[in-house]
């Protein structure tokens, strides 16, 4: 029986990313200023979008440790790697051209603008010194339980001691606290205080949905298009899709939630200083009011109204596709949110897009196919789900 492998994935990334990555640093770091800083405003955007499903795995590991579900066996292994302490070291080491090039004007903060009261009084927070510091902040406590949780899950492997999965739970739930708090205020520095007269009490929930999508389904569609393989073969049942697929609905159900509390909130208030957001993607730029439609029809309407029917979450090839297209419509949906900030009224893709995309989403490739080496690919400790099978066969 041919095994369930991503350790090629690892050194493919690496070399993709060795190219592309390299090809992307020289543009950025170039003579030519212009082009330079429209690879930075790329670079940004790719670093956002594997920043969210790095930190959607974490999330999604946190919840399994948490909840202690069957249906979590099949994909935790995914979600440690997606998330682990590594992948987020070098997501932060990715972030450095970012940090090099903040004299680009997209940080609107940064120089101080000191005729304008509004800024020399969010300056306390916005300035360059807070905004590196809290930044190794939020990655040392990500990385923290990441290691802790991840090691604590492979110690349980080996011996069997049920005092290992309390210490995950112990340590999970109150992590799951810290961990929402962190990455709100993250994506509040990071993207929503590019327009720093805007601002949303639903952004930081709607990056958290955003993150969370992406991880659950990218594990879903490699779980399903894997389940002929070991191990996942012993494990894989229309009981076990059902459950990922009622999961990546419950998550696309809220991500249109958050994503339509925002834009009601916003619409009640009709004050200009809030609703400059949706004016930019609506009135001023064509594209992105059909990009938005899109999203809305191929990232929530289609997927959701797919995963009502019992049908699909029955069927592998459609689950899977589902699932793709809930992992690709959220590149597009990040667009739509965060390349406006930076780009103003030109926010048609070009072709430095698809080479920080290639070169960010190699490195993270990478430490994923690395990182599932590490161990088997379903936890030895956890055995609910091939029981089950095993019973259903029986």
């Amino acid at each position: 029986m041919e095994k369930a492998k991503f350790g090629h994935l690892g050194n493919l990334g690496l070399l993709m990313g060795v190219l592309f990555g390299g090809t992307a640093l020289a543009l950025m770091f170039g003579g030519d200023k212009a082009m330079g800083a429209e690879m930075v405003r790329s670079w940004t955007w790719a670093w956002g979008v594997f920043m969210a499903l790095t930190l959607g795995s974490l999330g999604m590991a946190l919840l399994s440790y948490i909840t202690r579900g069957a249906w979590s066996q099949s994909v935790l292994r995914l979600f440690e790697a997606g998330g682990g302490a590594k992948t987020l070291f070098i997501m932060a080491l990715l972030f450095l051209p970012v940090a090099a090039n903040f004299g680009v004007p997209y940080y609107k903060w940064f120089p101080l603008q000191v005729h304008d009261e509004y800024m020399v009084t969010k300056a306390q927070w916005l300035n360059p010194q807070g905004f590196g510091i809290r930044f190794g902040i939020y990655f040392l406590i990500w990385m923290y339980l990441a290691a802790r949780l991840r090691k604590s899950s492979l110690r349980q492997d080996e011996s069997r001691e049920i005092r290992e999965q309390h210490f995950r739970t112990n340590l999970a739930s109150p992590g799951m606290v810290v961990f929402i708090l962190s990455v709100t205020l993250a994506a509040t520095d990071w993207f929503m205080s590019m327009d720093p007269h805007w601002f949303s009490t639903m952004y930081g929930p709607l990056f958290i949905i955003v993150s969370a999508n992406m991880a659950l389904a990218l594990a879903t569609f490699i779980v399903c298009r894997n389940a002929k393989k070991e191990p996942y073969n012993q494990i894989v049942s229309e009981d076990l899709t059902k459950d990922l697929g009622n999961l990546n609905f419950m998550m696309t159900m809220l991500w249109i939630y958050f994503s339509l509390s925002q834009f009601i909130i916003i619409w009640s208030g009709n004050l200009p200083e809030f609703t400059s957001f949706y004016y930019k993607r609506q009135v001023e730029s064509q594209f992105l009011l059909i990009l938005g439609a899109v999203n809305v029809v191929f990232g929530w309407l289609i997927p959701w109204t797919a995963l009502l029917a019992p049908r699909t979450k029955r069927n592998l090839s459609l689950l899977a596709f589902t699932a793709a297209a809930i992992f690709l419509m959220r590149f597009i949906d990040l667009y739509w949110t965060i390349m406006p900030f930076m780009r103003g009224g030109q926010v048609l893709p070009i072709w430095t897009d698809l080479l920080a995309i290639l070169s960010i989403g190699s490195f993270w490739m990478w430490m994923f196919g690395k990182t599932t080496t590490e161990a088997e690919l379903l936890p030895a400790h956890d055995t609910r789900l091939q029981e089950a099978l095993h019973h259903e066969h029986a």
